[in-house]
């Protein structure tokens, strides 16, 4: 029945094959204006594997993982913009042990929602641009790179458990203005932002008291500006020729470089805390075939009466582009991520002791996978299957270990 199961994954993912195009695009203002429509997304078949040591129920499942669909453009050639909504975890079960929170109801239409929302002014080209808007905070590389360029199953940890410490919520954005550019022949890239996170897990605001049946919104009594910076130097090619806030981790044989970058965040005090930082310093060495990216953070927060914690996340994820005759890509690929949490308070901090494996920030875990990916036109029409393995071995769970077979299809048009 299983076999059945995952072959029925296979052959649905499949029937989506197709070649992707680009978006529509409209040009006015005698062409200093345009306007461009994009969609992405990934469809995702999942069976868990019987390996003797399951601790959850049989599972299948099909269901779209990551959505976007949105506009981005320029009103001049100093002012561009992109504003973009996301549907993630459509049809995503209540027994998936995969990343994301499970699709429970389609009653509330909580599905579709603001992702980012930002201009970027350039006073220089490339030297300095300033973006302002809902956006992700330039920290962690993990965080920082789109799900749509990983050639892993998925993300590593780096990113839940960055974000959920951060901001608060699991897409990792918040309001406020980066500063950055390239400068050193593209070489060295530099951001630097302050935001203003509102998000209860950081202000410490409850959501509601009652007060005669009736439900008030309660604000905090403290907040405070959380700053944010990133610099990244290149040995050999540069990471981007052009400056952008996003990512890639794949260059398909077109990069021979290394980039270093070291990142650095700091909130003061809250009602939740008396101050919470982020330390992490990342690498992308990407040689003829091979892409190699590493991550390594140190996410700390003190508490008023002198207590605190200090949790260490780290990623390692590793592919090799096989170019074939007819212009497509396959790329073995493997990923390896660790949280490491130290006991505590979890209500105090970010994380949680959910049940589920697939709670991107379910205390501490690790999460290794293996696969394949076949690239028919790059990044825009992907496909791969992928081993993944969750090991939330803790002191407060016990020994805890479930695996699953992915099939994936990824469209960006």
């Amino acid at each position: 029945m299983k076999t059945n199961r995952l072959l029925f994954s296979a052959i649905a993912v499949s029937a989506l094959i197709s070649t992707a195009s680009a978006g529509a695009k409209v040009e006015y203002n005698d062409g200093k204006s345009s306007v461009e429509i994009f969609n992405m997304m990934q469809i995702w078949g999942m069976n868990t594997i019987d390996n003797g040591e399951n601790n959850y129920e049989e599972a299948s499942d099909l269901y779209i993982r990551r959505g976007r669909i949105g506009v981005k453009g320029k009103h001049s050639d100093l002012i561009s913009y992109k504003v973009w909504f996301a549907y993630d975890n459509l049809g995503k079960a209540n027994n998936n042990i995969l990343m994301g929170s499970p699709h429970e109801s389609t009653n509330t239409n909580k599905d579709f929602y603001i992702w980012d929302a930002y201009f970027t002014y350039k006073f220089d080209k490339e030297f300095a641009n300033v973006t302002l808007g809902y956006l992700r905070p330039q920290i962690g590389k993990e965080s920082i790179t789109s799900g749509f360029t990983m050639n892993s199953y998925e993300k590593g940890l780096s990113n839940f458990y960055l974000r959920a410490h951060l901001v608060g919520r699991g897409p990792g954005r918040e309001v406020g203005v980066n500063v950055g550019g390239l400068t050193l022949d593209n070489k060295l890239n530099y951001n630097f932002g302050i935001f203003n996170p509102n998000h209860s897990n950081i202000t410490g605001a409850e959501m509601s008291v009652k007060d005669g049946g009736i439900a008030r919104a309660t604000a905090t009594d403290k907040s405070a500006w959380m700053m944010a910076g990133r610099v990244a130097y290149s040995l050999g090619d540069a990471e981007m020729k052009k400056y952008k806030i996003g990512y890639t981790t794949t260059y398909f044989g077109k990069r021979n470089g290394t980039t270093i970058g070291l990142n650095y965040a700091f909130q003061g005090s809250t009602d939740r805390f008396k101050n919470n930082e982020v330390m992490s310093a990342d690498l992308l060495s990407n040689y003829g075939g091979l892409n190699l990216s590493y991550e390594y953070d140190l996410l700390s927060r003190d508490f008023a009466d002198g207590t605190g914690y200090e949790d260490k996340i780290q990623t390692l994820r590793v592919g090799y582009n096989i170019p074939l005759s007819n212009g497509d890509f396959l790329e073995p690929a493997v990923l390896w991520s660790e949280a490491d949490l130290e006991e505590g308070d979890y209500a105090r901090s970010y994380s949680t002791l959910a049940k589920e494996f697939g709670n991107g920030t379910a205390g501490s875990q690790t999460v290794s996978s293996i696969g394949l990916n076949w690239y028919r036109d790059k990044m825009r029409e992907k496909y791969a299957i992928h081993y993944v393995n969750f090991d939330k071995g803790t002191k407060e769970t016990g020994d805890e270990d479930n695996s699953a077979i992915t099939i994936n299809a990824q469209y960006m048009f």
